[in-house]
């Protein structure tokens, strides 16, 4: 009821139907008591024992009558379809939070010794669950995972159960019926058993001359691989085997086409990426040598507006500069006169001016009679003639006193004693100081 409830408040069902087939009358009883003591309206109906009636589109057809298109979910008519194991699951899981992790697995088989149904964990090997059976009876010719019809054949029994896994045959060569296989006569016994209603033989002639295209559009892709064409057929064709081959054939080659379409895709996307980068880094290149040209126009611009204000302001100093000099000139002190002394006899002017002016007198001017020595001879007091540096020194003085008199100011005229008048035959002192 749990389960129930869960279903009609998750899927949002308003009608759950039972199907049982007619050969289980003790299944379908026990679910009648079961509703009965619920209380629900769940159908219970009873399908005929005829295979594949466990395909789901052929189940939906029989109970409800619609048709389920080709290539298309029984989902799309709104029905659902779960198997009895696919229930039970689902009950562990919503109930009790248990995952699916075991799975109900019937061993049976001419080739096994005590068959049973067990439940058994995800992943167990196949020989474990032989030898809980008992083991193999003789050498079986055929172990199929799986059921008779669509069951895959196994080589090595360490194969592990999956969850899709519902049985393990042991099938004897009795139950095989190993045949060679011979042309097909083209009876059309496949046709009438095909619960799809396909032409297999037409598929398998396609399929032979390897026109995998022009076997999927006879229908190859609509085939259940429910395996009846193939018990049917008298010449022991295996129509099955050839068909799940041509599935795989194509399914490889639309994961290789799907493969290069998202390969295209994939450079198609890497190739707009590139363009997007190299657009941006154009776009960024431009503009930074828009900026670069906008910065290089402003410095040209600021350097001529400097050299400019430079002339200008040149030019205003030019203006300016020679009024100014004017100006200097008028406004500077006159130099002093030179403080002069004729001669007692009449005899040259000697000008007395500071020591400066005296040693910068233009070397070039003519020899004008030397003024006598203020420094009385000393031939005259009884001693030898002074050297040269000594009357040079003498002579400085009143110059180094001249010179450290303030700037500005006139020096004052220094008195020059009257020197007596030389006699004739001697001659002049500073003339024999010169030898």
């Amino acid at each position: 009821t749990y389960l129930t409830d869960q279903v009609e408040l998750g899927v949002g069902v308003d009608r759950i139907i039972i199907a049982i087939e007619a050969n289980k009358p003790e299944a379908a009883a026990a679910l009648r008591l079961h509703d009965v003591a619920l209380g629900r309206k769940i159908e219970m109906r009873m399908v005929p024992t005829r295979y594949p009636m466990g395909s789901e589109k052929h189940l939906v057809l029989t109970l409800t009558g619609r048709e389920t298109p080709a290539r298309a979910l029984t989902a799309e008519l709104g029905v659902v379809v779960h198997n009895a194991a696919t229930a039970y699951a689902v009950h562990n899981a919503v109930r009790y939070g248990e995952p699916l992790v075991s799975r109900v697995v019937t061993v049976s088989g001419r080739g096994i010794k005590s068959p049973a149904n067990l439940e058994v964990l995800i992943g167990t090997p196949v020989s474990d669950l032989i030898a809980h059976c008992g083991g193999l009876v003789g050498d079986p010719d055929r172990i199929l995972l799986g059921g008779p019809m669509m069951g895959q054949p196994i080589a090595n029994l360490r194969v592990p159960i999956v969850k899709g896994a519902n049985g393990v045959l042991a099938l004897s060569k009795a139950e095989t019926r190993a045949r060679d296989a011979m042309p097909c006569i083209r009876c059309g016994s496949c046709v009438h058993v095909c619960p799809c209603g396909l032409t297999p033989f037409e598929m398998n002639a396609r399929i032979q001359a390897d026109d995998l295209d022009g076997a999927q559009d006879v229908g190859l892709l609509d085939c259940i691989s429910c395996g009846s064409c193939s018990y049917i057929c008298p010449s022991s064709i295996r129509l099955v085997q050839g068909f799940n081959y041509a599935k795989g054939k194509l399914a490889e080659e639309e994961g290789r086409k799907h493969q290069r379409e998202e390969a295209k895709r994939l450079a198609a996307a890497r190739t707009a990426r590139e363009e997007a980068v190299a657009a941006r880094k154009r776009a960024a290149m431009e503009k930074h040598r828009a900026m670069a040209a906008a910065k290089k126009k402003k410095a040209a611009e600021a350097a001529a507006k400097k050299k400019a204000e430079e002339a200008e302001a040149a030019a205003a100093v030019a203006e300016t500069g020679a009024p100014a000099q004017a100006a200097e000139t008028a406004t500077a002190p006159a130099p002093a006169p030179a403080a002069t002394q004729g001669g007692a006899n009449g005899g040259p002017n000697a000008a007395a001016a500071p020591g400066p002016a005296r040693a910068a007198a233009a070397p070039d001017a003519p020899d004008a009679p030397a003024a006598p020595s203020t420094v009385a001879p000393r031939a005259a007091l009884g001693a030898d003639a002074a050297p040269a540096a000594e009357l040079e020194g003498e002579a400085a003085a009143p110059a180094a006193a001249a010179g450290a008199m303030p700037e500005g100011a006139s020096p004052a005229p220094t008195p020059i004693p009257a020197a007596p008048a030389p006699a004739a035959s001697a001659p002049a002192p500073h003339a024999e100081a010169a030898k």
